[in-house]
């Protein structure tokens, strides 16, 4: 095996549009020649010319999104529709899981042209690539496998009837079984509350992937346990767990902040509905019954679900808005995120392999470099503790807040309580952030339920692990303020992702670990990480967002390999936001921007699909499929 090493840690491609036929040409920033090692000179061969580095494989139609990235055995690519134009001129105009039939993505030529950005009719069109060859339709929200069954079907918990089809289609995961005949695929929806739903695949005699079954997954059970009825949201991400199960993460994105929802969550609407609209869906999920009023903190967890619908949430690995994450070879290690504007990177390391149930953790301290530039500013990473615990400790906690429903919210409104919702306030977290132990009192602006119901409560810890997003503590450590200070300024985190498979090969002395990385993206440069802090870089490059690197640090020790990270690299920035141009407009077509998704393929090369990264509108029209080869340079003289 040839190994090369990367010359620069970034290179941004530009791209014009010439002439009535909209040419692309890509235009490589010029680059210093890379070094060849572990072989002879003689040996080498060059690495993919530069105008291969970044190709456009694929552009959506109107404001789809390009989700579900994942490769099955052979290097077939499986990819979502996910939530089109519904008004469109595109057929389908529903979202849809598919996949590339013909194709081993992970030996794609090496000179292969790019697609021009849509124009015109193109703009309702799915654009694919000839090297990718034909996009297979396996399923469409609304009309499903045989129109029996929806695709994005939300069943209720109790109660006849479903919640409504939802076009959000976020991460698939492929588990398929030894002789790679059959498989089943998991697809996440981004919805509240959510379903995973579960298709049946066989290859047929073309082997090709045909589904014969789909089963939308209700992940809530009729019962009187909150664990149970409550379900799940926002799963936003997802990967197969060495033993087989669905580990998914769960976006608690749109009222999961203090300030933002949790002080109203239970506040009455009049009708026997809730009046914030999003919280009403989980209680319409159980047939509008008080007794099963929704609990905020049973939603935001990692999650894992067995072949048969069985829900654990790993409540020990803290409460947040969950993006993608990388389970390490050694079942123990996960690198995951509370994402949003104030992202925090976080690493959990469980006390037994293979049970995420218990274990600690850490959240990533950085000291950038001296640069400012996003393309050049790298990061050395201190791993700070934050927490040890259980499920089971942290859900006792958690059923504190179980009975609580409207009618609570009425009776603290009318004793005049400055909070009324009976959930953590502003002071709580403010308490715990100055190193205080014990809530506050209820009429003194604590809670209801730890600050009076219950007695004034020892904190133990629980505010953290409940609020991860929230309860941080930025800058130098201040006297009186002993909690663990991560950095919470990363600006909408993505696409957490590594390729096991080259992890393994380098570990088993076949490849070079050197070039064995977990990477991410950033959504937007335009909050915490341009003030300054932690992270300080220019805002230039804003909505169109970036992707960074990290090298993975393998060390063994009495036979069992152990995973750290010390350093984030960046590897691909987009282009200068143009604000002025408005939403969808706002970045150059000839780069990625705001991407969500990325796959790591066996040869090293990354597919990144653009999103709308955290955002209400994106930063372009129509989102694309790209394929980068990091380590893409040309040879001097080679």
């Amino acid at each position: 095996m040839k190994h090369f090493k990367l010359s620069a840690l970034t290179v941004i491609i530009g791209a014009s549009l010439t002439g009535c036929g909209f040419e692309f040409e890509q235009v490589p920033t010029p680059l210093p020649p890379v070094e060849c090692y572990d072989t002879d000179i003689e040996d080498c061969q060059p690495l993919p010319p530069a105008s291969s580095k970044l190709v456009r494989l694929a552009t959506l139609p109107d404001n789809a999104q390009v989700a579900g990235l994942t490769v099955d055995s052979d290097g077939k690519l499986f990819l979502n529709v996910r939530n089109p134009r519904t008004n469109s001129s595109y057929e389908p105009n529903n979202a849809h899981v598919g996949y590339f039939a013909d194709t081993n993505v992970s030996d794609l030529p090496l000179e292969i042209l790019s697609l021009s950005y849509p124009q015109n009719a193109e703009v309702n069109q799915l654009r694919v690539s000839a090297e990718l060859g034909d996009y297979v339709e396996l399923a469409r929200a609304r009309s499903g496998i045989d129109g029996s069954i929806n695709l994005g079907l939300v069943p209720k918990v109790k109660g006849a009837g479903n919640m409504s089809v939802n076009q959000n289609l976020t991460f698939n995961a492929l588990l398929e079984d030894e002789t790679g005949h059959t498989a089943t695929l998991y697809t996440g929806l981004l919805a509240n509350p959510a379903a995973l739903n579960k298709f049946d695949l066989v290859r047929n005699d073309d082997n090709q992937w045909e589904a014969i079954s789909l089963d939308p997954m209700n992940l809530g059970q009729d019962s009187d346990n909150a664990a149970e009825h409550s379900g799940i949201i926002g799963l936003s991400g997802g990967m197969i767990s060495p033993w087989g199960t669905v580990i998914a993460s769960e976006m608690f994105n749109n009222f999961n902040g203090l300030a933002s929802g949790n002080q109203e969550w239970n506040k009455d609407g009049g009708s026997n509905t809730a009046s914030n609209t999003q919280v009403n869906r989980l209680y319409q999920f159980n047939d509008n019954d008080q007794s099963r009023f929704p609990n905020p903190y049973r939603y935001g967890y990692i999650t894992e679900v067995d072949g048969e619908g069985n829900m654990t949430k790993h409540y020990a690995m803290g409460r947040a808005n969950h993006g993608e994450l990388a389970l390490m070879p050694d079942n123990r290690t996960v690198f995951y995120s509370a994402g949003g504007d104030n992202g925090v990177l976080l690493k959990f390391v469980a006390d037994e392999a293979g049970d995420l149930s218990s274990g600690t953790v850490f959240g990533a301290k950085v000291t950038q470099s001296a640069d400012t530039d996003p393309a050049e500013a790298t990061f050395s990473v201190a791993w700070l503790p934050l927490y040890s615990a259980s499920n089971d400790e942290v859900e006792a906690w958690i059923s504190k807040w179980d009975d609580i429903n409207m009618a609570d919210f009425d009776q603290n409104e009318a004793a005049g309580h400055e909070d009324a919702s009976s959930f953590l306030t502003l002071n709580d977290l403010a308490d715990w952030q100055n190193g205080e132990s014990i809530f506050r009192a209820h009429d003194q602006g604590g809670n209801y339920v730890t600050g009076s119901r219950d007695g004034r409560l020892d904190m133990d810890g629980v505010v953290q692990i409940l609020e991860l997003n929230h309860a941080q503590l930025n800058g130098d450590e201040e006297e009186g303020k002993e909690q663990a200070q991560p950095t919470a300024e990363w600006g909408q985190i993505h696409g957490i992702s590594y390729n096991v498979n080259r992890l393994k090969s380098a570990q088993a002395g076949e490849g070079d670990i050197d070039t064995a990385h977990i990477y991410f993206s950033i959504g937007d440069f335009t909050g915490q990480m341009s003030q300054e802090g932690d992270i300080t870089v220019d805002d230039t490059i804003g909505w169109c967002g970036g992707i960074y690197r990290m090298p993975i640090d393998v060390s063994e020790i009495d036979g069992e390999y152990q995973y750290d990270i010390s350093v984030i690299e960046p590897v691909l920035m987009g282009g200068e936001d143009n604000a002025a141009a408005g939403n969808n407009l706002r970045c150059p077509q000839s780069l990625p921007a705001q991407v969500n998704n990325i796959e790591v393929l066996d040869n090293g090369d990354l597919l990144l699909g653009e999103g709308i990264a955290g955002r209400a509108n994106g930063a372009q029209k129509n989102r694309s499929l790209w394929l980068f080869r990091p380590d893409a340079v040309e040879m001097d003289g080679k």
